[in-house]
C-alpha cells in the first residue's frame, strides 16, 4: 500500500481498530442493516469492513490531496479505485462538503460511524445535529474522540524528559549542564482554536458527547480505546 505516510502497520492498526470497536460496542458494526456511512471516510477502509454487514455502504472526506494519505488526489477517488480493484460494488465514496452531503440525507442510514474527526471539526453541534437527521429512528453512531488523558501524557513527556537528562547529566558529570523544559504545543488537530490555553478542550470528552445528547441521541456507551480515545455509542430514539 503505497498510500500512507507511516506505512502498511497503518491500515493493520486502523482495521484492528475497527474490530476491536465491534467487540467493545457489543457488535454495533456487525449488527448490520441497509445503509451505512463512514464521516471522514479517507480511503474508505471502514467501508469495506462495514460492506460485510450493509447492503449499501457511503463514504465522504473532506479530505485535500496529500494532507492525510500520500496522494495528489482527493483520498475517496483513490479508495473508490482501490475498492473497485478487489471487487466490492456495494460502496460509493464521495469528496467534497460533507455537511453539504448530510443535509440531503435525512432519514437515510442505520448506522454512522467517524473515527478522529470531530476534533476536525469548527461547529460540533451543528455536525450532531446533521448526523442525528440522517440516521433513522432507531439508527445508531459510533465515534471515535479524543480525550484529556492523550494532552496530559504529551504534557509530562515533554516536561519529564529535560528533567530525567538533567539527573542523568548530573550523575555522569557530578553538576551537568541543566536543560529547561520545551515548549508543549498538544497534537489536537485544533484548526479552529486561536487561543493557546483552549487547545486542552479539542480532548475534553463534554465537547463531543454534551452535542450529541442536544441533539436528541442517547449516549448508549463510552468505553476506552487506543491512543488515549473514547469509543462513543450514541443512538436516535425509534418512531
Amino acid at each position: 500500500m503505497p498510500y500512507s505516510h507511516w506505512g502498511i502497520n497503518y491500515f493493520n492498526i486502523r482495521l484492528m481498530e475497527l474490530v476491536l470497536i465491534d467487540s467493545l460496542l457489543d457488535g454495533a458494526i456487525k449488527k448490520g442493516g441497509e445503509r451505512f456511512l463512514d464521516f471522514g471516510c479517507g480511503l474508505g477502509l471502514a467501508c469495506v469492513y462495514a460492506s460485510k454487514y450493509f447492503s449499501k455502504v457511503e463514504g465522504v472526506d473532506l479530505d485535500d490531496p496529500g494532507v492525510a494519505f500520500k496522494t495528489t488526489r482527493p483520498a475517496p477517488a483513490v479508495g473508490s479505485e482501490l475498492i473497485s480493484g478487489i471487487g466490492i460494488n456495494n460502496i460509493q465514496l464521495t469528496s467534497g462538503d460533507s455537511f453539504a452531503y448530510l443535509r440531503d440525507r435525512t432519514d437515510r442510514y442505520d448506522m454512522l460511524l467517524s473515527v478522529f474527526c470531530l476534533e476536525h471539526v469548527e461547529d460540533i453541534q451543528g455536525a450532531c445535529d446533521l448526523f442525528a437527521a440522517s440516521l433513522k429512528a432507531g439508527g445508531r453512531s459510533v465515534h471515535i474522540i479524543p480525550n484529556t488523558h492523550d494532552t496530559t501524557n504529551q504534557l509530562l513527556q515533554t516536561t519529564l524528559g529535560p528533567i530525567a537528562e538533567n539527573e542523568q547529566n548530573s550523575v555522569k558529570s557530578g553538576r551537568g549542564t541543566k536543560k529547561m523544559g520545551t515548549m508543549f504545543a498538544p497534537i489536537t488537530h485544533s484548526e479552529f482554536i486561536e487561543d493557546y490555553r483552549q487547545q486542552f478542550d479539542v480532548n475534553c470528552l463534554e465537547r463531543y458527547i454534551f452535542p450529541m445528547m442536544l441533539s436528541g441521541m442517547t449516549i448508549d456507551k463510552i468505553t476506552p480505546m487506543r491512543e488515549h480515545s473514547y469509543a462513543v455509542l450514541a443512538s436516535k430514539h425509534g418512531a
